[in-house]
């Protein structure tokens, strides 16, 4: 995933409504960006390997699923110590450094906004 915007979904336990919610929205976002969707990935990161899939997740091709590194879980606790809420989203530059959190429910087309002005400026992925 190097060299990536990533949209990161943090999902802590069974993934209910507000988190399948979320990973829709990221996904809209995703398309919303037009020609730079090439340059983002959509990562679900799942923090308890013994949670099953949903169906909707094992469909989707372009959402990664993933167990956090050592180093990434330590990013996520430095900037927030409490564990992220579902429906959150965090955006990762190609780099691996967090750029951007978003709380539960937010607006797709602010973080779409956000991100086309952060693909804009960079010079990186």
């Amino acid at each position: 995933m190097k060299g990536h915007w990533i949209l990161v979904n943090p999902v802590a336990g069974p993934c209910g409504e507000i988190c399948r919610e979320a990973l829709y929205k990221t996904n809209q976002i995703g398309l919303m960006v037009g020609k730079d969707i090439a340059r983002i990935r959509r990562l679900a990161l799942v923090f308890d390997s013994n949670l099953p899939l949903p169906a909707e997740w094992r469909d989707d091709g372009r959402l990664l699923k993933a167990l956090p590194a050592p180093s990434l879980q330590q990013k996520l606790t430095t900037i927030n110590p409490s564990p992220l809420p579902d429906g959150s989203l965090l955006i990762m530059d190609p780099l691996g450094n967090l750029m951007m959190k978003y709380a539960p429910g937010y607006d797709p087309y602010q973080v779409r906004d956000d991100l086309s002005k952060l693909l804009r400026i960079s010079q990186i992925g």
